[in-house]
């Protein structure tokens, strides 16, 4: 990653992948990770999963590494301030060798 980009990166969020349901039905997560990103309050319409237009409150930018390309949809992340919202979309950005380079995930 451009080094100018990766300065960017100073939010800290916790990212926790999904692993499964408990016995009541609600979802239960693996082991918290920290992550760094660079977040950016924007209110724009992405499409989910469904295809259906929604509106994204934030977008998250992360450096292309195995951590930020392991987040799925169903995952739970919390930012800085404690707010959990609900994932959109996630879009992973590759450079001129074919190296993932940004991971950006709508909230």
């Amino acid at each position: 990653m451009d080094p100018q980009i990766a300065r960017l990166l100073q939010e800290i969020v916790t990212w926790e992948p999904r692993t499964g349901v408990s016995g009541r039905g609600q979802p239960t997560y693996g082991t918290a990770k920290t992550l760094n990103c660079y977040p950016v309050s924007k209110v724009q319409m992405v499409r989910n999963v469904k295809g259906e237009e929604v509106v994204s409150m934030c977008v998250l930018y992360f450096e292309g590494n195995t951590d930020s390309l392991g987040i799925k949809l169903e995952d739970r992340i919390t930012l800085a301030d404690g707010r959990r919202p609900p994932t959109i979309a996630i879009q992973s950005f590759m450079n001129e060798q074919g190296n993932y380079e940004v991971v950006e995930v709508y909230l």
